[in-house]
């Protein structure tokens, strides 16, 4: 009986990770990802005090937190 439970559970977590797998690659996140990062990189260049001081406020902060 513990057989036909665990091979009901591994049958739909399998089913899971299929419909997740599918998602991903019908959202085209690679894509987002990269027109993202594109963005980043640009304001950066455009600010790059403003993202040396933003990144530095955001270090102390994590800092502080695990601290």
């Amino acid at each position: 009986m513990e057989d036909n439970i665990l091979n009901d559970l591994n049958d739909e977590l399998e089913d899971v990770i299929h419909e997740g797998r599918e998602l991903l690659d019908a959202e085209n996140l690679g894509e987002r990802f990269d027109e993202l990062k594109t963005d980043a990189e640009l304001m950066i260049r455009k600010n790059p005090i403003k993202s040396v001081l933003i990144g530095a406020l955001a270090g102390f902060v994590i800092a502080k937190i695990f601290k």
